[in-house]
């Protein structure tokens, strides 16, 4: 680290006195506002006449990048605010953007399955927006959450212990990752334990329960061809909804359909086109894309 990093990072950490920056990098003109903060100009070398304002402080990280550049006479746009720019550093907040930019960089490079990133984001930020005991936001608190905070949360959600678990899934996961990265050094959620509640699932239809069905929901309804789509391909319903023509195919003068299921891990998955789920897809008077 050479002695201008040096002094970057001990402006940035440290709040009580200090060296001015501007002794150390040759140009740098710090003005000092009425509301009491600071704006950055640069003498562009050879000009002195010349200045370019920064627009960055000097703890951005792009801070050096953008000084040489003004002292080139270049001025460089201001770049986006990373996520984890707009919170507060090391709050719930700014931990939980941390991590879900992360899990994103992983569902752009087909590592992780994008409805596992819906999920935890959805669950991690309405967490954030929790009022705690004290009336205080959450996501405003420290990311080193007491354990005991994690369990109330959990038991808050006693009544849909589905979402409770998942939330408590994506806690946990969130601070592994934090652990692995060396943002933190603890997972607080680790002694709350899941509700994993076995109510016996759903009742499992009989073949006089399908008939059944089937007589009410006549060929050319949604219904009938809901069905007819899991009796005659088993998929998931995040699967089903969004089989059409396009997935058909023709093999050996046997008409198929194949389709890559959405779960992360799944293979992709080819069968033929049985008679009735022939059927039920061209009952229906208006076809579309699925």
């Amino acid at each position: 680290m050479t002695k201008v990093e040096s002094q970057l990072k001990l402006r940035h950490l440290c709040h009580g006195q200090r060296e001015p920056l501007e002794n150390h990098l040759p140009g740098l003109i710090c003005e000092k506002l009425p509301s009491g903060n600071e704006r950055y100009h640069v003498r562009v070398e050879g000009s002195p006449k010349l200045r370019i304002r920064l627009h960055i402080q000097p703890d951005h990280k792009q801070f050096m990048k953008h000084y040489h550049a003004a002292r080139a006479g270049i001025q460089l746009s201001p770049e986006p605010d990373s996520p984890t720019d707009r919170y507060v550093r090391e709050s719930l907040d700014w931990l939980t953007a941390k991590y879900l930019d992360s899990l994103q960089s992983k569902v752009d490079a087909e590592l992780a399955s994008p409805l596992t990133l819906m999920q935890r984001r959805g669950l991690l930020l309405e967490l954030c927006d929790r009022i705690n005991d004290d009336g205080n936001r959450f996501g405003n608190c420290q990311m080193s959450i007491p354990t005991s905070e994690i369990y109330k949360v959990h038991e808050a959600l006693g009544n849909t212990p589905g979402k409770a678990d998942n939330l408590l899934k994506s806690i946990k996961a969130m601070y592994r990752w934090s652990k692995r990265t060396g943002t933190s050094h603890t997972n607080p959620a680790e002694g709350v334990e899941r509700y994993n509640i076995n109510r016996g699932g759903a009742t499992p239809w009989s073949v006089d329960d399908l008939k059944k069905y089937r007589s009410v929901h006549m060929p050319g309804t949604n219904a009938h061809l809901c069905i007819t789509l899991f009796m005659f391909t088993a998929c998931r319903i995040s699967d089903a909804y969004r089989l059409g023509r396009e997935h058909e195919f023709s093999r050996d003068g046997m008409l198929g359909i194949g389709w890559q299921p959405k779960k992360k891990g799944s293979k992709f998955v080819a069968i033929p086109m049985l008679t009735p789920l022939v059927k039920a897809t061209r009952a229906p008077t208006i076809q579309g894309q699925t």
